[in-house]
């Protein structure tokens, strides 16, 4: 389940969507305007978990975060144009970082849904059926994610708590200092879909993909 917001300060736009980005239901979009958007987004996490599709995880994320709302997936629209674009040769507008909470002089204007939704359908009509792109798409999304967590919660400062989250993650480090059989699971996953070994701690490989 994908589900399209569009914050609209304290209120959000909801469109459900089917897996191939167009509106569940038909073809014209069944908007849920909410005046809740923390509230609404934590009921519709909780109860479908669904990939959410939204302009700039660093814009709308950070704000969840501050009222105690986590979500798994999203499609990070900034994040993943910038992934298209650099495969064709064209340029982006880096994204600013804003302040989403309204307030007496805010004057940013409120995007428009369907056009929104429109932005959402070209980039998924772009990746097309390329497995590896889709793959980029979401870990990409997935890292915005990552980030914004990480800013809001803070690296630890402890080494050996640090060290106590990567063995819970990865499983206990190898005594001869080789990858986790975590990463090395994961590794193999990844090249299985590119069809050739692929390391996805190296950037220049996953683009090169």
């Amino acid at each position: 389940m994908k589900v399209l917001l569009v914050p609209q300060g304290n209120r959000a736009v909801l469109i459900r969507l089917d897996e191939d980005g167009s509106p569940s239901g038909g073809s014209s979009p069944a908007e849920e305007v909410t005046d809740d958007l923390v509230g609404s987004v934590a009921a519709v996490e909780r109860e479908h978990a669904p990939r959410w599709v939204w302009e700039d995880t660093s814009r709308i994320y950070p704000r969840l975060l501050d009222a105690g709302v986590r979500v798994r997936r999203c499609h990070d629209l900034a994040l993943v144009g910038a992934i298209l674009a650099m495969r064709t040769g064209r340029t982006t507008t880096p994204s600013t970082p804003a302040d989403l909470r309204p307030g007496l002089f805010d004057a940013d204007p409120h995007a428009d849904p369907v056009a929104v939704l429109a932005h959402y359908r070209r980039q998924i009509e772009e990746i097309g059926d390329d497995r590896g792109l889709q793959l980029l798409a979401a870990a990409e999304s997935a890292g915005g994610l990552a980030a914004a967590e990480m800013t809001f919660d803070g690296l630890p400062f402890s080494a050996a708590a640090h060290r106590r989250h990567l063995d819970a993650t990865l499983g206990a480090r190898p005594v001869d200092g080789s990858t986790p059989p975590a990463l090395v699971k994961l590794e193999n996953e990844i090249s299985s879909v590119f069809g050739r070994r692929v390391n996805p701690g190296s950037p220049a490989e996953v683009v090169a993909a």
